[in-house]
């Protein structure tokens, strides 16, 4: 397997020489250079800038693997990922948590939600825990951008 790291900190780069990487880069430029001439199969992103690069390889170079070594939220991780963390994330919710995610992405409070949904207050409450759960962050607003990116709505 090609193993490519991409990580503006020296020390983790350090950390890592020892652990099977074919390349390595400090910034962005260079990574994308490398994974255009490289081709690996997995790319390491510990640079929390270069989620904005997700996007762009993922169109250039669909067939190479992702994995974010960040101190980012999962949330804003797994927002770069939209596509798959589709499949992934939203595809473990139950249906009715599904439901109550499309009411977030409406900016529905917890009162509208239970109305909508025909259910309690407390049962939004135990739904929204679950989804926190199940989608790892704790912030309402990624929910709600969560929705929202994911038209839930």
């Amino acid at each position: 397997m090609r193993v490519l790291l991409v990580d503006n900190q020296s020390s983790t780069r350090a950390s890592l020489a020892g652990a099977g990487l074919d390349a390595e880069s400090a910034d962005i430029a260079t990574a994308a250079q490398q994974v255009a001439a490289f081709r690996p199969q997995v790319l390491l992103l510990g640079d929390h800038r270069a989620l904005r690069f997700i996007s762009e390889l993922r169109d250039r170079h669909p067939e190479v693997r992702v994995m974010v070594l960040s101190q980012t939220p999962p949330a804003e991780v797994l927002l770069t990922f939209r596509d798959g963390y589709h499949d992934e994330g939203l595809g473990r919710l139950t249906a009715r948590e599904q439901d109550v995610l499309r009411c977030l992405a409406k900016a529905y409070d917890n009162d509208e939600i239970a109305d909508e949904l025909g259910i309690a207050v407390r049962t939004v409450n135990r739904h929204l825990e679950a989804i926190r759960g199940k989608l790892g962050t704790r912030r309402r607003s990624h929910l709600v951008r969560l929705a929202r990116t994911a038209h839930a709505c």
